[in-house]
């Protein structure tokens, strides 16, 4: 049985409720969800599109142990881009157990390996990665205390100069008073470096190869620098009742470098590439508004505004501006969204539980450089059955 006090701590801090494992050895999750997104390109030029996303995950406890071996496919399907189709397998495994004198402390470790597979089309984003963290978490009466590493290994095979290593470590520290009200702080360091330290590229000149033409050929190296960025986050969270809880967080991230690389528009398939989290300092206000009500129907609403600037990547004036000849490209990035789900519980049927949810999500990114002024809406209806 979960305390009532934690029930109030996960609802308000939206950590969710922590599942361990029962007599069950083997269980199944399958989800399916559509959606329409008016700007699939994140671009100024919106086009949208219908995306289907199918995904299986099969897990397998080994009886009388904490230790889980899992595995994960994920297809979306694009209906009128069908070349940006994707599929992503993910194998892995986790441990968690608990200890101490009153067994109020926990260990978390796990690993997987993942591997992303495009169309043709987009196949020099296939990227095999490797994921491996180690976590701690202490409870010393009403606080908590965590700290973990993590380390991901992404070998991006077609473009050798984007295989990356990246390190975080992470302290935090949460703590629940009697008025319901929960505070949360925390500190992460991060560092990410690239297979490659330089890159080559080639470019030519010249009037053309007839009779008085000539060609010049420059050859240019670029120097791919290693990049670390510190982030901070504070949260207080309160839960108003039992059934509803909110919070208002910070996050500031501030880089400790004074170069980037690889953020490019024309890698808008892959978020990190597109906008590498390692390429601006940022500082940035969220909320979220949770409301569980009877017979398992729960709404979760929330937004927030964040300053991205840049430390290194200049903007491009206006859809001609090719150079990016303008200032340091600063962004000002507002979001707002709504989730509302249910659950059924069929045990001891077949299916354990059903799970149907309405997602809608709007961004608006407001950019000083032209290719990243844009916005859209994300309108999702899922879901997720368990057996």
């Amino acid at each position: 049985m979960v305390p009532k006090a934690f029930k109030y701590l996960a609802l308000a801090l939206g950590l969710g409720t922590i599942h361990m494992a029962g007599l069950a050895q083997f269980s199944a999750l399958v989800e399916y969800a559509a959606g329409l997104d008016d700007n699939i390109y994140l671009s100024p030029d919106k086009e949208g599109d219908l995306i289907n996303d199918a995904e299986l995950t099969l897990e397998y406890t080994l009886k009388d142990t904490a230790t889980t071996f899992y595995y994960n496919v994920n297809y979306l399907a694009y209906s009128r881009n069908e070349e940006r189709n994707v599929l992503l397998n993910k194998a892995g495994i986790r441990y968690i157990r608990d200890f101490g004198e009153d067994r109020q402390h926990w260990l978390y470790l796990g690993s997987y390996v993942q591997h992303r597979d495009n169309t043709d089309d987009y196949f020099y984003y296939d990227y095999l990665q490797a994921y491996a963290y180690s976590n701690f978490r202490f409870r010393i009466n009403k606080t908590f205390l965590r700290a973990g590493y993590n380390f991901r290994y992404r070998r991006y095979g077609n473009i050798m100069e984007l295989t990356n290593y990246q390190h975080y470590t992470f302290v935090q520290m949460s703590r629940s008073f009697q008025t319901r009200t929960t505070l949360l702080m925390e500190a992460d360091w991060g560092f990410k470096s690239f297979y490659t330290s330089t890159v080559t590229t080639t470019s030519s000149t010249g009037t053309g190869n007839g009779p008085g033409g000539s060609i010049e050929y420059t050859i240019t190296e670029e120097q791919i620098p290693s990049m670390s960025h510190l982030v901070v986050l504070f949260r207080i969270a309160q839960s108003l009742h039992d059934r509803v809880g909110i919070y208002v967080q910070y996050r500031g991230q501030f880089s400790m470098n004074d170069d980037s690389w690889i953020n490019s528009e024309s890698f808008y398939q892959d978020e990190e590439l597109f906008d590498d989290p390692f390429s601006y300092t940022s500082n940035g206000l969220s909320s979220r508004l949770t409301v569980i009500l009877p017979g398992s129907l729960s709404i979760r609403a929330g937004g927030g505004i964040h300053l991205k600037d840049y430390i290194s990547e200049k903007s491009y004036t206006s859809e001609d501006d090719y150079p990016a000849s303008g200032d340091l490209r600063h962004d000002i990035r507002s979001n707002a969204y709504i989730r509302i789900s249910k659950t059924w519980d069929l045990k001891p049927a077949w299916i354990d539980s059903v799970n149907p949810y309405l997602n809608y999500s709007f961004v608006n990114n407001q950019s000083n450089s032209y290719w990243y002024d844009y916005n859209y809406h994300f309108l999702t209806l899922g879901v997720r059955l368990t057996f």
